[in-house]
């Protein structure tokens, strides 16, 4: 029996959603996901809300610190229909490859994507003496449409329930019914974050598939869940990143890459002065959908964020 289980988690967008990405000019861009970072912060504000009726900045951080140990969240894709889009560079540029397909490499442009899933709206502070609008305040904030749907993964050890003191059937229930009404991403004080979630329990043997156990581009992507922590070893050749790739030094043996390098720093929980308090280390990020080619077998092993970076091959052992 594998030492990780797998939920398939099913998002739908009820109201606006933003989650932070680049800024541009005055422009506030959105991730075109939702970043596994994301998840683990709704569910775990959620979890300690729920479980403690006096919650203390302690029980945030034990919290938060059994679920980046026990569990590990994927990004979140946006789902048309029954595909999953994931993000792929190809010669063109950046397209979306529909994941599971009728055709083995069905994809729509980035213009295309954007489009359907991604809206924004301009806004400024009015002069309160003038009722004109405030100078050096016009802002443009992106964000992900209504509606949209979403889906990742949630991988887990079943220690982790003992560990956050639940059983399994009441933190399904958080997960499906509390989360959303707490909201994923930024700018929920205008109305945006609001989810609906529905997960389920998937019968996976030792590896697993995400998103299309079919897809020649992705296959090479199956992770062993046998292993102390999830892995996936690539086979020399060409790859694209079906998830970001954390850069922890130089990878001499990385060639023809195309696609984004994203360095990447986020506020982080601080014990004395709460959340968001301190800034993370810094790390540099090849995007999801990046295409490289390695000259040599290479592992990389997944983190509690949904990023993966590379390790010793070594063996799978318990």
């Amino acid at each position: 029996m594998a030492i990780w289980k797998v939920i398939e988690i099913e998002i739908e967008a009820l109201t606006k959603l933003h989650f932070g990405g680049l800024k541009l000019g005055v422009v506030e861009l959105t991730k075109r996901f939702i970043p596994g970072k994301t998840l683990w912060g709704a569910l775990t504000a959620t979890l300690t809300r729920e479980m403690n009726e006096f919650c203390s900045s302690d029980s945030y951080e034990k919290n938060g610190k059994i679920l980046m140990k026990y569990f590990r969240f994927t990004n979140c894709y946006i789902k048309e229909d029954e595909s999953v889009l994931v993000p792929t560079y190809m010669d063109s540029g950046l397209q979306y490859i529909k994941c599971p397909s009728d055709k083995n490499t069905e994809k729509i442009s980035d213009y295309i994507f954007d489009q359907k899933f991604i809206g924004s709206y301009t806004s400024t502070a009015i002069d309160s003496e003038t009722m004109t609008a405030k100078e050096r305040t016009l802002h443009e904030i992106e964000y992900i449409k209504p509606k949209t749907r979403f889906c990742g993964y949630l991988l887990f050890r079943e220690e982790g329930y003992k560990c956050l003191n639940i059983e399994p059937e009441r933190f399904e229930r958080i997960l499906n019914e509390k989360v959303g009404l707490q909201g994923l991403g930024g700018n929920r004080s205008r109305g945006f974050g609001k989810v609906k979630i529905k997960s389920k329990l998937l019968e996976v043997g030792d590896e697993f598939m995400f998103f299309d156990r079919n897809s020649s581009i992705f296959k090479p992507w199956r992770m062993n869940l046998n292993s102390i922590e999830p892995k996936i070893v690539l086979e020399p050749g060409n790859q694209n990143a079906l998830l970001p790739i954390q850069i922890d030094a130089p990878i001499s043996s990385i060639m023809n890459f195309c696609g984004d390098i994203e360095p990447v720093v986020g506020r982080i929980w601080d014990s004395s002065r709460g959340a968001g308090q301190k800034l993370s280390s810094p790390q540099i990020i090849l995007s999801p959908g990046s295409r490289f080619n390695i000259e040599n077998k290479m592992a990389l092993e997944l983190q509690p964020f949904g990023t993966v970076k590379f390790c010793s091959i070594g063996g799978y052992e318990k």
